[in-house]
């Protein structure tokens, strides 16, 4: 196999034992998909987080800002007769 011109060893490997390949590959895949949001929560990052908390250099306070002036302006006016 060393010696051959132009076949790859992974190639031949994968060609032998398919099921292993892809058993690896959806090993790995969940793998990532459990620790990828388990490491973002175990940070501390508040992208998972219940409280409602108005922080004004969050970058997000702007939009609220423009969402709250724009509820305001949209909600009926009183009549004073």
């Amino acid at each position: 196999m060393a010696g051959s011109v132009g076949k790859s060893r992974f190639v031949g490997c994968l060609v032998r034992h398919p099921c292993v390949f892809a058993c690896g590959t959806l090993l790995v895949a969940i793998l990532l998909a459990i620790i990828g949001p388990a490491a973002v929560i175990g940070a501390g990052d508040t992208v998972f987080s219940t409280e409602n908390s108005y922080d004004i250099d969050h970058i997000t306070a702007e939009n609220q800002d423009a969402f709250m002036l724009a509820i305001e302006d949209t909600r009926p006016k009183k009549v004073y007769s």
